[in-house]
């Protein structure tokens, strides 16, 4: 579960190869977050990555989000 980790903790980069180059936290946005931002529930990771890297990162993503819901229904989005 990223939700809670420090970017530096989640560990993104090396097993995904993505870079999150921002935050979406409500309305605002935090360009450029450093390694001791901390990802809170219901951000936006915005990522920078080949195709295939960022649909393994949303799918890490997603999973986490369906093993809060308890049934598997919230997108990545959410």
């Amino acid at each position: 579960i990223i939700a809670g980790q420090r970017l530096a903790d989640s560990d993104l980069r090396r097993l995904y190869g993505v870079s999150v180059v921002a935050i979406r936290r409500g309305e605002a946005l935090i360009p450029n977050p450093g390694g001791d931002e901390q990802v809170a529930e219901g951000d936006l990771l915005v990522v920078l990555g080949l195709g295939e890297e960022i649909a393994a990162a949303t799918a890490l993503v997603s999973a986490d989000l369906s093993m809060e819901d308890g049934a598997g229904s919230k997108g990545a989005a959410d």
